[in-house]
């Protein structure tokens, strides 16, 4: 049997326009979707009239932000959220408490344009973990104090936070900026990005920064500090510790304030 068979022209056509229609379906599809997606999203104008809401959460050590919103964060006997807002923006803020976790977001599927600032005051007892994603800001009212608190930035939002505690950690995902003052023992500090965390104002004993791109860190550590830079970042560093050790990959440089 002859394995070596020679396609006719028409059965060369034919191959091809098979292969050319699947491809343009295929492309419509696509772009189909794409329509669909667009035309399912709500679109909402500010109505420029700000009112005020609060709402009951029950207790929680843990807070995730998802958008573009102005959080203000406080410790004390829990409160419940206050939420200052336009009328017609109130009602896609959505507000949940899962385990030790309050979760703040922007309902899905929405698009905000030409809307006044969002603003959440939060209160709680504790605090342990906090995660903002998006653009915004948090705001520190007053010392946060605990065994261990956990900021990660995703985006480029920004923050301000007076602490007091053994333990913070800081991972910067982003170009999103943190300012921390106040006490810790242990520092960890991460920068993923072209994002700031300036911390020449949080006393610690301990320090170890990482930063992979170029992002800059400023540290205020008393006995050991290490750690690694990965890119054009820097590392900036006040106090005197009796152990130093932050090598450098690539153009970023470690001096001190």
């Amino acid at each position: 049997m002859n394995t070596n068979m020679k396609l006719t022209g028409k059965q060369e056509y034919l191959i091809t326009y098979s292969g050319l229609s699947v491809s343009l379906l295929l492309c419509l599809l696509a772009i189909f979707g794409l329509i669909l997606s667009g035309c399912s999203r709500e679109n909402i104008h500010g109505s420029g009239r700000v009112i005020t809401e609060e709402r009951p959460v029950d207790r929680f050590e843990d807070l995730t932000i998802d958008g573009s919103l102005e959080v203000h964060v406080k410790q004390g006997a829990p409160l419940p959220l206050r939420i200052e807002a336009e009328d017609n923006v109130m009602r896609v803020i959505e507000t949940s408490v899962s385990g030790t976790n309050l979760r703040i977001k922007i309902r899905n599927g929405v698009n905000l344009k030409g809307i006044r600032p969002i603003h959440v005051y939060v209160q709680s007892e504790k605090y342990r973990r906090i995660i903002f994603s998006g653009s915004g800001s948090l705001t520190g009212t007053d010392t946060i104090r605990t065994p261990l608190l956990t900021y990660e930035v995703n985006g480029s939002n920004d923050a301000n936070l007076k602490v007091d505690a053994n333990e913070v950690r800081v991972i910067v995902n982003g170009s999103g900026n943190i300012d921390l003052e106040g006490l810790t023992k242990d520092y960890d500090a991460e920068i993923n990005g072209s994002g700031d965390v300036k911390g020449e104002k949080l006393q610690a004993n301990n320090a170890h920064v990482e930063t992979n791109g170029s992002g800059e860190q400023r540290i205020w550590a008393t006995d050991k500090l290490w750690g690694h830079i990965s890119g054009s970042g820097n590392v900036k560093y006040k106090g005197s510790p009796a152990s130093l050790n932050v090598t450098v990959s690539g153009s970023g440089r470690v001096s001190k304030l």
